[in-house]
């Protein structure tokens, strides 16, 4: 993959990233992902900045 101009790291952190904002669940994304503890998932889902005012905004929403 890296030959190819594909990082692996990256590749998992998008991967990881996008399940958690799908809303999976983060037991199934562990067990995806490979990684022994759920801190490692959370790690590679830290919230961008657009991320925080789409979950303000969330709150106000009917």
């Amino acid at each position: 993959m890296e030959k190819k101009g594909h990082n692996v790291h990256q590749t998992r952190h998008s991967f990881i990233t996008g399940l958690v904002r799908e809303g999976e669940d983060i037991s199934v994304i562990q067990n995806l992902s490979g990684h022994n503890s759920a801190d490692m998932i959370l790690k590679y889902s830290m919230p961008s900045e657009e991320d925080k005012p789409k979950a303000i905004d969330g709150i106000f929403k009917d």
